[in-house]
């Protein structure tokens, strides 16, 4: 899969992908222009890498069976203090590829996160809107 570049003027919220830096700066003009009726002069926008986010890297097993664990003690107290407390390092791993391949069928991410990010002057010349 080739590059594709998001855009940003709060280095916070990054917005589209697209195949090419110029794509995404002329995009992030537009926004200025249009979008928030900013007073002609100088702005800085970040454009980045967009980089898909894996779904393995939204499960950790470990959270689930802790939560699980404290279900079971709020559910029967000391009773269930040992539940899934001998769940081995594998036994993990096939929890999180369940619940990875169960969530890529429910939905696939559509989120990504900006990698190597720079920082671009864009000037916006003329007259402010009224």
């Amino acid at each position: 899969m080739s590059k594709q570049y998001a855009w940003s003027t709060d280095e916070e919220m990054y917005h589209g992908k697209f195949d090419t830096v110029e794509e995404a700066l002329a995009e992030a003009r537009e926004h200025l222009i249009d979008g928030l009726d900013e007073d002609p002069g100088s702005y800085t926008v970040w454009v980045g890498e967009a980089k898909p986010i894996p779904t393995g890297r939204l499960v950790d097993a470990e959270c689930i069976v802790e939560r699980m664990q404290e279900r079971a003690y709020e559910e029967v107290g000391e009773f269930g203090e040992d539940y899934l407390t001998t769940a081995t390092a594998e036994q993990l791993k096939e929890l999180e590829a369940l619940v990875v391949a169960w969530a890529d069928r429910v939905e696939m991410p559509s989120f990504y996160s900006a990698d190597n990010i720079l920082a671009h002057t864009i000037v916006i010349p003329g007259e402010a809107k009224p």
